[in-house]
């Protein structure tokens, strides 16, 4: 549905602004991860097609694994290569490497 548009802008506005910060607050990541939990697996997966995979790496980080698996899931019909790079990153920084 349509309805939710303008609020999907509005995220996606807010991720952006987070990405051209790089030192994003803990609390803001934190606060991003909850909102995201909140979302559907598929609102979530089309802010993550288009925003800074490195601080989006960085959210799921504080997020729950099986949500963040129904997001990839979505992600990869999209988008297979960037599920790729983001599982990367995330595995890098020890997310994944403990599974």
């Amino acid at each position: 549905g349509k309805k939710g548009q303008p609020y999907l802008d509005a995220f996606e506005e807010q991720v952006n602004k987070i990405s051209s910060d790089y030192n994003a607050s803990e609390n803001n990541v934190e606060r991003f991860a909850s909102i995201y939990t909140s979302m559907t697996p598929e609102a979530v997966a089309k802010i993550a097609l288009k925003s800074n995979l490195s601080t989006i790496a960085r959210i799921f980080e504080k997020m729950d694994n099986k949500k963040i698996a129904l997001i990839l899931d979505v992600m990869a019909k999209e988008n297979p290569q960037r599920v790729m790079d983001l599982v990367d990153l995330m595995t890098k920084k020890g997310k994944a490497a403990n599974e």
